[in-house]
């Protein structure tokens, strides 16, 4: 397997992706436990996990999650200094670069997941001809290009 795997996006907009979910993860995190973070790669695809040990959440709240303004707790959002916003900010940046992201939590583990397209063979996107415009700022646009 090679060293080095090459997802096709906007490195900023996805380092902001991260950024959210390992932000999260530390501050729901128990007191000295551990972040795992991993990478594998399925057919086009590369999917990073991201899981930490904490208060597992709700089955009930696993759909509320990824909105704009969810909070799992105030009391605890609080403390943390979150909106309510990072998440949200994440699915929709995911689902721009035609990824998925998830989120699974039981008997204390809460795992993040983001699949993205992985560069095809020859430096070519594997699924359409289009590219993400990094200059403006705020929403990322969807722009055709020629190959």
């Amino acid at each position: 397997m090679e060293d080095t795997i090459t997802v096709y996006g906007d490195s900023e907009k996805l380092a902001r992706v991260f950024n959210n979910i390992l932000k999260n993860a530390i501050a729901y995190s128990d007191d000295n436990s551990t972040i795992e973070v991993s990478v594998k790669v399925q057919k086009d695809m590369a999917t990073v996990t991201c899981t930490n040990t904490g208060t597992t959440i709700p089955l009930d709240k696993h759909n509320q999650i990824f909105d704009k303004f969810y909070r799992l707790n105030d009391a605890r959002s609080t403390n943390t200094g979150g909106a309510g916003l990072g998440l949200a900010i994440a699915k929709e940046i995911v689902t721009l670069h035609e990824g998925q992201i998830d989120m699974q939590s039981e008997n204390g583990k809460t795992v993040f997941s983001v699949k993205l397209p992985l560069i095809a063979q020859g430096g070519h996107h594997a699924f359409d001809k289009t590219y993400f415009d990094s200059t403006k700022y705020g929403r990322l646009k969807k722009i055709e290009r020629d190959l």
